[in-house]
């Protein structure tokens, strides 16, 4: 598949939004000046973790996560901080835009299904989204919307109506194809 360039800068875009962990090149115990030195991180651990424990409440007139079929989804090592900053390593930015996001949201938070991710590369990594392939490389349905400049919700009307997903993005924007 040819890209303009205008599509390789928003694939970029879309890349940039997830960066996998990079581990510490030496293990780290705990220590009261750790949580201090990597503020951030812990910040983004103690989230996490309350997520997974079914500790916070997605909105004010929500159930907790628990109720949501989320509880009991932190898993070893990651238990301590200590352990958590080994595996996923800084933050790849100060900023606050970074936190902790699972590669598959129907399994739990453990080494090989966490990663680095922005609110624009969450947003798109949803329960309900659609993961398509085009030339070797997966994103969700949304990513690719947004690469090619597509409405999202006729090419999702596509695929809810049996077209492959691969086909109804490959179909373009006012094709006749569609199921």
């Amino acid at each position: 598949m040819i890209f303009t360039k205008e599509q390789k800068q928003r694939k970029a875009f879309v890349a940039a939004q997830y960066r996998d962990p990079v581990p510490l090149k030496t293990p780290l115990r705990y220590s009261r000046g750790l949580t201090k030195r990597f503020h951030t991180e812990y910040q983004s651990w103690g989230k996490a973790r309350q997520r997974a424990q079914g500790k916070s409440l997605r909105l004010k007139d929500q159930k907790p996560y628990q109720d949501k079929g989320m509880h009991g989804l932190w898993q070893l090592p990651l238990t301590g901080f200590a352990a958590f900053l080994s595996y996923m390593g800084r933050k790849p930015d100060t900023g606050d835009q970074w936190s902790v996001d699972r590669i598959d949201n129907r399994q739990g938070y453990f080494p090989g299904n966490v990663r680095w991710a922005t609110i624009q590369g969450q947003n798109w990594n949803k329960t309900n989204h659609v993961l398509v392939t085009l030339d070797g490389e997966t994103y969700p349905l949304a990513a690719w919307c947004y690469i090619f400049d597509l409405d999202y919700s006729t090419i999702h009307k596509r695929v809810q109506k049996g077209m492959a997903p691969e086909q109804a993005v490959h179909a373009g924007p006012g094709s006749k194809e569609s199921a």
